[in-house]
């Protein structure tokens, strides 16, 4: 199991925890488990768990969204260990990310 992962663990241990002794409700406990699966960037809602629940990972839709923005996305997928599908971004764009974002995998998706 990765750091990451422990973390997430120890955390998700923590709010049952809390559950178990009253300390919160149902819809705190839920609501603080929710905040696990999925990372808030105000711009996006990055779902962490996709590629575990479906098989597919995260598709990152680059329209109308700044590389700074895209690469905050990146970041949040691959600090949560998960593979990134890109549909057509444009030639520049891409190495854009993949010199800010090195070691993340992006990859196209397979055709359907």
């Amino acid at each position: 199991m990765s750091k990451g992962s422990v973390a997430v663990a120890s955390e998700i241990k923590d709010i049952l925890n809390k559950l178990a002794r009253n300390q919160i409700d149902v819809d705190q406990a839920a609501e603080l488990l929710s905040q696990k699966t999925v990372s808030d960037l105000d711009f996006s809602k990055v779902d962490l768990e996709r590629q575990k629940r479906t098989g597919y990972p995260e598709v990152i839709y680059g329209e109308g969204k700044t590389v700074d923005q895209i690469v905050a996305i990146m970041s949040a997928l691959h600090t949560n260990h998960q593979n990134i599908w890109r549909p057509g971004f444009h030639l520049s764009r891409l190495q854009e990310f993949k010199r800010r974002c090195p070691t993340s995998p992006i990859t196209r998706p397979p055709a359907v």
